[in-house]
């Protein structure tokens, strides 16, 4: 965890992987694809994943329609745009690499684990899953 010592906050982490044409599992690097401070690229996750965007006095079109369709805010999924950002980033991640590659993303998934805090174990209590075909 980043915040050694500060056991009264819980923390929520998330971990990229992509699957590979050829069927392997790897793990991506997003502030490698977004070519962003790591901290800010992170920012940008547990934004999408809480919603955030839905949450602004002036929203995108496209966030009020969705809103709108659901109802309210407080019926949204979590995560109600995380699909676009895994597409993004795969679609970023399998462009630096040849068409006939192999290590080519046909998937690209985000895992969220939350530590509740209390003490120095548990950190590997799953939340969720987004998965995104590519």
């Amino acid at each position: 965890m980043m915040a050694g010592g500060e056991l009264q906050r819980s923390r929520t982490y998330f971990i990229l992987k992509g699957e590979t044409l050829d069927g392997e599992t790897i793990d991506i690097r997003a502030a490698g694809l977004t070519n962003g401070l790591y901290g800010r690229t992170w920012g940008m996750v547990g934004a999408t994943a809480s919603n955030d965007a839905f949450k602004m006095l002036s929203m995108h079109p496209a966030n009020e329609r969705l809103l709108s369709q659901v109802g309210s805010f407080d019926l949204l999924p979590q995560g109600a745009r995380m699909s676009d950002l895994l597409q993004a980033w795969g679609k970023i991640y399998n462009e630096r690499l040849p068409q006939s590659s192999t290590k080519r993303l046909r998937a690209i998934s985000l895992d969220m684990y939350r530590w509740d805090s209390g003490d120095y174990t548990g950190f590997d209590r799953f939340v969720e899953t987004w998965r995104k075909e590519l």
